[in-house]
């Protein structure tokens, strides 16, 4: 599994409109490829009609539709052409969704096990003059027992903020003394920082 992060050309609406825009919060939900068109569906929260109306206006987009409309968020689908779509095509690294979107960069996991498909869409990528960066993601090797507990603390709501369960209360739950959970608890979240940031 490799962590991709890369730039967004001009001319790309999602690029164009999270420069313009950086404090829009952007996902692309689904993104389906075909003869140099692409579909996407994105989330885009606080999306207001000076917003739309930019996507709408863009060069490269022929029709959006709003899917939802929502307080905070908008999930809208956009036709367009997509300067990246035959750099996907051409490596078989179509991008796995959900696609984070910021300050013209696209951030995404690629479930590829071929170093030689990550390094080919490396190498396209900065032939497009585009900054790109990759990170291969460690396997978090938590034990049964570790997934456990972990789950256990989620559902109970340890990790909510405020906290809806004490440590006490929870290593109660789990049939252990506080102590004993505290120094698990502090392996599993070694273990995942570390596969994060590796």
């Amino acid at each position: 599994m490799y962590r991709i992060i890369h730039q967004l050309p001009k001319g790309c609406w999602v690029g164009d409109l999270s420069r313009k825009h950086p404090n829009l919060e952007i996902k692309i939900m689904s993104l389906i490829n075909f003869d140099g068109f692409c579909t996407a569906r994105a989330d885009i929260k606080e999306l207001n009609s000076e917003h739309m109306n930019y996507i709408k206006n863009h060069p490269n987009v022929y029709n959006v539709k709003t899917y939802s409309e929502q307080v905070f968020r908008n999930t809208v689908k956009v036709l367009c052409s997509c300067p990246l779509t035959r750099i996907f095509v051409k490596t078989g690294a179509i991008p796995t969704t959900p696609v984070d979107i910021s300050c013209g960069y696209a951030e995404w996991e690629a479930p590829l096990e071929d170093d030689l498909e990550i390094i080919e869409l490396m190498k396209q990528l900065r032939k497009e003059g585009l900054t790109a960066m990759i990170r291969k993601m460690k396997r978090m090797d938590l034990t049964k027992r570790q997934r456990e507990i972990l789950i256990k603390a989620i559902e109970e709501g340890y990790y909510e903020y405020p906290r809806k369960i004490t440590l006490s209360e929870l290593a109660k739950k789990l049939n252990m003394s506080k102590g004993a959970l505290s120094d698990i608890l502090k392996r599993i979240e070694s273990k995942l920082i570390k596969a994060y940031f590796p």
